[in-house]
């Protein structure tokens, strides 16, 4: 959901200390791991949303935007600059449409699944997912790198 970034190892770091606090709070050690799997979503979320505070600064996103988003193990050039053009531009969604978007398109769970890791609604990830969509793919659609590769999505997640 974060992609190659600067702080990786420190955010894992932070899912773990946050399991650590709340581990209590687990009651049936079948669901551990949907319950650790939850802690990493809002874990990610929290980073999201205080990048996204300190965004209109322009001091820490755009000195580090090149190489937070650089892939790891793309071939080409063409193809590394086209995975960073698509992580800028969900960098540019609100961080609750950027993570249901990364969940279903780019780990592939279902809405139903990221209802249950997010906490809200299966109503709401569908909204969300419908806003994060049209807003990705109409941007992706006129981005010369993008253009060709990004095919029209269906409506229905």
């Amino acid at each position: 959901m974060l992609g190659r970034d600067a702080e990786l190892n420190d955010i894992l770091h932070d899912v773990f200390v946050n399991a650590f606090r709340s581990i209590g709070s687990v009651r049936d050690p079948s669901a551990l791991k949907s319950w650790l799997a939850r802690v990493t979503v809002f874990t990610a979320r929290r980073v999201l949303r205080s990048r996204r505070r300190r965004a209109w600064l322009r001091l820490f996103v755009n000195a580090q935007q090149e190489e937070l988003y650089e892939p790891i193990g793309v071939g080409d050039a063409h193809s590394a600059y086209a995975v960073r053009v698509v992580y800028t531009l969900l960098a540019r969604l609100p961080a609750d449409e950027q993570l249901v978007f990364g969940l279903y398109y780019v780990d592939g769970r279902s809405l139903s699944e990221i209802s249950e890791l997010t906490g809200v609604s299966r109503t709401t990830v569908k909204r969300r997912m419908t806003r994060a969509r049209d807003a990705f793919f109409t941007q992706a659609a006129v981005h010369p790198v993008l253009r060709d590769w990004i095919s029209e999505p269906s409506q229905e997640p």
